[in-house]
């Protein structure tokens, strides 16, 4: 998944499940794409009306497209204490994630644990605070104590992004939490409606107050129409995905800053009986029916020849790009973009480069950059540190015509820079794997990764920017929790 922060992501969604709302429901094309995410439920006191922890686990197996949003209806049997009855900062709960992520333009290999201690946090709209760093100091303004009164401002201010991206209805209870990444501030938050109010529009479910009360979880600003993307270290959010979240029946107090403690947060229903969870997700948009997101898939209107969740698949240069689009994904045919390297090096063939070299130096381009490395050096005696100067170039075309003169062989003896390998294939300032058009120049000083519809293709790069491409595709779970002695 995109992130706003990145590509988009999921996403992403950075490190568990957050919702992102991209579009209103659509049925699904038939296509290879799966989205079969997994629902549990239960509670530690199933005693009727006792005030029971309960804990809910969301899992997306691997391999499934990841999801764009995602709402817990916790039964209208439930007595949820309003948000404003309980002392902010009071510690109501637990998250522990486990996420599948793509660091700087490498597939999904890293798994990530991150754990969450969620606070009652305020619902008062009026009382906002920024995601960004507005004052400037460094830090963004929701993970700072600007008060001063030992409570981060994103749990005693209202986020103001929230009601761009759940506009109109009101919640009625807020927790958040708070937690570093190598040193990151990432910010999740489970907003909790009335019963009835509609989220993902499903008729005869998601309007039935039966349903219960949906909880939409957010992280970070993902979904805010007015967020600026930035380049990012996480460059992809994938399956699998495992959350377990834990929300207390009472509040905890501890040493931590929290405040209050043993007020009832959740209390079972009154009556024995069976109830039912419900989860309502979408899973995201796969616009070439490929099996990948589109917010994964660097070649997201072309099929892929390789699966983008595994290392080298299909991207034989490894640039992040699948070869289905890629300009040169050979590594090993061409040397500097015009010398063929299929053999022993010709006089010809290192006149070229030698001039080439020469030319980037006056110049002054950088020439590692340029032309590539070898373990911090150019072909073993020049150094590579900066810039290539005059007396460097000057060194490796003397190697280059002496290699050719002696018939050695080019390739092998001097080294090369593959020239399909470009990590940023258009020179934007976003890397392949977290560019919404890594083909077509859309860096912050363009568009900024612009995309009206949020299908999480560039504006830049997508056929109609005003309607989705892609169907979203609709999974809807249930888990049934046992209370009093049945029903």
């Amino acid at each position: 998944m995109r992130l706003k922060v990145t590509r988009a992501v999921l996403p992403p969604s950075l490190l568990i499940g957050a919702i992102v709302l991209t579009g209103v429901f659509a049925s699904r094309s038939d296509g290879a794409a799966t989205f079969d995410p997994q629902l549990s439920a239960s509670v530690t006191d199933a005693s009727a009306g006792a005030a029971s922890d309960v804990t809910v686990g969301f899992d997306v197996p691997a391999w499934d497209v990841n999801f764009a949003a995602v709402v817990i209806y916790i039964p209208a049997a439930w007595h949820v204490t309003p948000g404003g009855d309980i002392p902010i900062n009071a510690r109501v709960g637990e998250l522990n994630a486990e996420a599948t992520l793509g660091l700087i333009n490498g597939a999904c290999a890293t798994r990530l644990p991150v754990e969450f201690d969620m606070r009652n946090a305020s619902i008062d709209a009026n009382d906002t605070v920024s995601f960004l760093d507005a004052d400037g100091n460094g830090t963004q303004d929701f993970a700072e104590d600007g008060d001063g009164n030992g409570v981060l401002d994103g749990i005693d201010h209202y986020p103001d992004f929230i009601s761009r991206i759940v506009p109109g209805p009101q919640p009625i209870s807020r927790s958040a939490g708070i937690t570093f990444v190598a040193g990151i501030p990432i910010f999740l938050q489970f907003l909790v409606f009335e019963p009835a109010t509609v989220i993902i529009p499903i008729a005869g479910l998601t309007d039935n107050p039966a349903t219960g009360y949906p909880s939409v979880t957010l992280l970070q600003n993902i979904g805010d129409p007015a967020a600026t993307p930035v380049p990012f270290v996480i460059t992809d959010f994938c399956s699998p995905l495992s959350v377990v979240n834990v929300s207390y029946g009472m509040t905890r107090a501890d040493g931590g800053g929290g405040s209050g403690g043993g007020e009832v947060s959740l209390r079972n229903p009154a009556a024995a009986g069976t109830y039912t969870f419900t989860s309502v997700a979408l899973g995201q948009r796969d616009a070439d029916l490929d099996g990948y997101e589109n917010g994964l898939d660097t070649c997201p209107l072309a099929p892929n020849v390789g699966n983008p969740r595994e290392t080298g698949s299909g991207d034989a240069d490894n640039d992040g790009l699948d070869a289905a689009c890629d300009p040169n994904d050979s590594p090993s045919d061409v040397v500097f973009g015009d010398v063929e390297c299929n053999g022993g090096l010709s006089i010809g063939d290192a006149q070229k480069i030698a001039r080439k070299l020469i030319s980037l130096a006056v110049s002054q381009e950088p020439g590692c950059a340029e032309i590539g490395s070898v373990d911090g050096t150019i072909f073993g005696d020049v150094d590579c540190s900066g810039s290539l100067t005059i007396g460097d170039a000057q060194k490796v075309a003397r190697k280059l015509i002496n290699l050719a003169v002696t018939q050695e062989t080019g390739c092998t003896a001097i080294g090369h820079r593959e020239a399909g390998t470009n990590s940023d294939q258009d020179g934007d300032g976003y890397l392949n794997r977290q560019d919404n058009c890594p083909l077509v120049v859309n860096g912050e000083s363009e568009d900024n990764q612009r995309d009206v519809d949020m299908d999480q293709i560039g504006a830049a790069c997508d056929p109609d920017d005003t309607v989705p491409t892609g169907d979203l595709i609709p999974a809807v779970k249930t888990a049934d929790v046992q209370i009093g002695g049945g029903g």
